[in-house]
């Protein structure tokens, strides 16, 4: 057992690593449409376009995940089809006809979220029986994800151009899947998954029924601004803080280190702190950040909220995909975990296209204190439905965990 536990560290060590360098990519996805012409209504219109893929699509990666009980197998197919999507993007971005790159947008939204949530799943499914916090093993995607950002932000584009990005991208993206294609789950997971198999019926509605996870997509909401809406347009952050849009991979690289030791003190000190408790302070260090950007007019300031960023995140991909585990039946991970990637990209669908006028009409720098209202709305509503749940409708309280149990 203790072995096992050793190997599956170094293991998933590895690939969080690999992972989320392959991932750093997406950085400059929205800095690459921006370059070749795209205005920040179609930034967000082409945002919308992709959530409302990811929202229809999503939901069925999962369910056959759970089904088939392959999400190893589900998740290298996502990841295949995402590195084929880089490779092609400057090839496409170059063509007179611009119907080409459309589509390949269109491929790029139908893998981009499985390859998050779909990993999440897998991961915790393979290591959650031998007692390792998923927490643990996730800061050392932050360090691949920061390593990686700031290589692309301060040597490659500088070096090489924007578009070298696209094609190393892949070739992470295809020694990852050969590393997991050869990777032997332990036995003891796989005995446990043949017995699922016989006894499990999927029904995604059941898991509404219960009253804290339902109440934890506000949450989901209110952690996802980040990804399904700011991130969609940081190079109008940069450039209305004096810096170019090509510096990004610095500064969330530097949030991600932040990341790293942020987790750390997830696991090691508030293990005996309710995680809800914690997705509250997330959602405040969200509201900082948005402020932050609104204030920014140099690279230090802009660092000051990608500090706020990374302790946001960290509690956000950390503790989140960990609470939600917690509540529902093992045999729902996978479903429960792409249910809530669907929940963001049904915000981003309307969030994406208004952002993109809110833009041209208001300015980047009041769009960033909407961004803040809005976080700090949904978490004090978070918080009351925690009160309601405990002090007035008598339910339960919700686990206490920081990462999985």
């Amino acid at each position: 057992m203790q072995e096992t536990r050793k190997k599956l560290n170094t293991s998933f060590t590895l690939f969080q690593i690999l992972a989320f360098a392959s991932f750093a990519g997406m950085n400059y996805y929205n800095v690459y449409l921006k370059a070749i012409g795209f205005d920040s209504t179609q930034i967000g219109l082409w945002g919308s376009v992709s959530s409302i893929i990811s929202m229809v699509t999503l939901p069925l990666w999962g369910v056959i995940s759970d089904k088939t009980r392959s999400t190893k197998l589900t998740w290298i197919i996502s990841m295949l089809v995402f590195g084929l999507c880089y490779a092609l993007f400057p090839l496409f971005g170059g063509l007179k006809t611009p119907i080409p790159l459309y589509l390949l947008i269109i491929l790029y939204s139908i893998v981009k979220q499985p390859t998050h949530s779909l990993q999440d799943a897998w991961s915790i499914s393979v290591i959650n029986p031998f007692g390792i916090q998923y927490a643990t093993i996730r800061k050392w995607g932050s360090f691949g994800f920061a390593v990686m950002s700031i290589i692309f932000g301060s040597i490659v584009v500088d070096t090489l151009g924007t578009e070298a990005i696209f094609y190393i991208t892949p070739f992470f993206a295809v020694l990852l899947c050969i590393a997991v294609w050869l990777f032997k789950e332990p036995a003891a997971s796989e005995k446990k998954d043949e017995v699922k198999k016989e006894t499990v019926k999927i029904n995604p509605l059941k898991l509404f029924k219960n009253y804290y996870f339902a109440t934890a997509f506000i949450m989901v909401i209110a952690l996802s601004i980040y990804s399904s809406l700011t991130s969609a347009f940081y190079a109008y952050i940069l450039e209305d803080a004096g810096l170019a849009a090509e510096k990004f991979g610095i500064i969330s690289g530097w949030g991600a280190f932040v990341q790293i030791g942020c987790m750390l003190i997830v696991t090691k000190f508030c293990k005996k702190i309710p995680a809800p408790y914690i997705l509250i302070a997330g959602g405040l260090f969200g509201v900082a950040e948005n402020i932050m950007y609104n204030l920014a007019e140099n690279m230090t300031m802009m660092l000051i909220a990608g500090t706020l960023w990374g302790f946001m995140m960290a509690i956000n991909v950390s503790v989140l995909p960990g609470y939600i585990h917690s509540l529902v039946p093992k045999e729902y991970s996978a479903t429960a975990q792409t249910l809530s990637g669907t929940a963001v990209m049904l915000f981003s669908i309307i969030g994406s296209a208004v952002g993109g006028y809110l833009i041209k009409g208001i300015g980047i720098a009041n769009y960033t204190l909407i961004h803040a209202a809005l976080q700090g709305i949904l978490t004090i509503l978070f918080t009351l439905t925690l009160f309601l749940g405990i002090k007035v409708f008598k339910i339960k309280a919700p686990p206490s965990v920081t990462g999985n149990e």
